[in-house]
């Protein structure tokens, strides 16, 4: 039963790649530059790192922005207390993930 959790959460993550770029254009006025990829954030650790599932530039009001975002197919507490993690690293090192 979990590969079929797996296979579902790989093709869930796989098309919010195509689908989110024109929803957050649509719904809140962002423009995705490039594309929406995987990546992994260093962590408070050595040879620690946050993965994220979704990662991406854009640019809103003419300004740029970081996207981040999660896909999952269950929402838990220590789901939503990793991604809190993973914006707040975000936010602390994003001038250093400029292209």
């Amino acid at each position: 039963m979990e590969s079929i959790s797996d296979i579902f959460g790989y093709s869930l993550k796989n098309q919010s790649y195509k689908g989110l770029p024109p929803l957050l254009k649509r719904d809140l006025g962002i423009e995705v530059e490039d594309r929406l990829i995987r990546r992994y954030l260093p962590g408070e650790k050595k040879d620690q790192y946050l993965q994220v599932n979704i990662y991406g530039w854009g640019k809103k009001n003419g300004q740029k922005i970081l996207i981040l975002g999660e896909a999952i197919t269950r929402i838990s507490r220590q789901e939503i207390i990793r991604f809190q993690q993973i914006v707040k690293k975000g936010s602390t090192i994003r001038k250093y993930l400029l292209k």
